[in-house]
C-alpha cells in the first residue's frame, strides 16, 4: 500500500479510494503463508474431514434404522390385513347366524300361535295338519366353511 501514501487514487483505474474501500486482488507481504499457517490449516482440514466421516456414519446408521422400521411397518400392515380379513369373515358368519336366528324366532312364534288357537270342531281338526306335522325343521348350520354359510337356505348372499 505504498501507493496510498503517494496518491489517493487506484493505480489501475485512477478512481479515488480510501483504505477501507480497497479490495486486494494481489497478495501482500502479510498474507504469505508460513509453516505455522500451513500446519494450522492442515489440522483444521483433518478435523473437518474427521467430522464429515463421523456425520456420514451417523447418516448411514439412521438410514439403516429407517429401512428396518419400514420393513417392520410392512410386516405389521400385512398382519393388520390378515386380521381384517378374519374379522370380515367372522362378521359375515354373524350376519348369517342373525338371519337364521330371526327365521327360527318367526317359526317359533308361528308354532306358538298354532298351539294356542282353539280347535274349530272335529272336522276342522281332522282337516288341519297338526303342529307337529307342520313344524318347520331348520336346515343344519354348516360349521367352519364360509362358502357353505353363504350358500345356506337363509337367503343371504355375499
Amino acid at each position: 500500500m505504498q501507493w496510498m501514501q503517494r496518491s489517493r487514487s487506484c493505480p489501475q483505474c485512477r478512481i479515488l479510494v480510501t483504505e477501507n474501500s480497497i479490495i486486494r486482488t494481489f497478495p501482500t507481504g502479510l498474507s504469505i503463508n508460513t509453516d505455522q499457517d500451513v500446519t494450522l490449516m492442515q489440522c483444521q482440514l483433518d478435523d473437518a474431514l474427521l467430522k464429515v466421516k463421523q456425520l456420514e456414519a451417523i447418516v448411514k446408521q439412521r438410514n439403516d434404522n429407517v429401512v428396518a422400521v419400514k420393513e417392520e411397518l410392512t410386516k405389521k400392515i400385512n398382519e393388520v390385513r390378515i386380521v381384517e380379513d378374519k374379522l370380515r369373515l367372522q362378521t359375515d358368519t354373524c350376519r348369517i347366524y342373525e338371519i337364521k336366528l330371526a327365521s327360527y324366532i318367526d317359526h317359533i312364534k308361528e308354532l306358538d300361535t298354532l298351539q294356542r288357537s282353539p280347535p274349530q270342531g272335529a272336522a276342522a281338526e281332522a282337516s288341519r295338519p297338526s303342529a307337529h306335522s307342520r313344524a318347520w325343521v331348520p336346515a343344519p348350520i354348516p360349521a367352519g366353511n364360509p362358502s357353505l354359510l353363504a350358500s345356506s337356505r337363509c337367503g343371504f348372499r355375499r
